[in-house]
């Protein structure tokens, strides 16, 4: 029963961690449609596009020189919004990476505590079989 349950249990992780990396990796996943923008720094959304920053971009005519040719200042644009995505999902891999470290902390200390307690028993047990024997 306990070994069952156990099994049930180490499944059910699994299934939750791959749904939390999923959730941050896949090309549907909500943080990563649309254009690239600011992230919330903690839940990783995307809280603004660039589009709607008006701060940033603007009409690029008027920044671009006559010598300036526009399809090359265009694939510039492109090559950089694909960066930008690139990124993104970067960020949201190592955010993905940082939350599934952080979901396996506590089982990873609850089995050092047990291990510990578990060490320190078998010294006990070895001590007084030690102090048997020599009787």
């Amino acid at each position: 029963e306990r070994i069952r349950a156990a099994k049930e249990r180490e499944h059910q992780d699994k299934t939750d961690s791959r749904q939390r990396v999923n959730r941050y990796i896949s090309p549907g996943a909500a943080n990563f449609r649309g254009p690239a923008g600011v992230m919330d720094a903690n839940s990783g959304d995307v809280v603004a596009s660039r589009s709607q920053n008006p701060g940033y971009g603007g009409p690029r005519s008027r920044y671009m020189l006559e010598d300036e040719d526009p399809e090359i200042e265009q694939e510039i644009d492109s090559n950089i919004n694909q960066m930008s995505d690139a990124l993104s999902r970067l960020k949201g891999l190592a955010v993905a990476t940082s939350k599934e470290l952080d979901s396996q902390s506590k089982p990873m200390k609850n089995i050092a505590e047990l291990s510990d307690r578990t060490s320190d028993n078998i010294g006990i047990a070895t001590f007084h079989l030690n102090k048997v024997n020599k009787k």
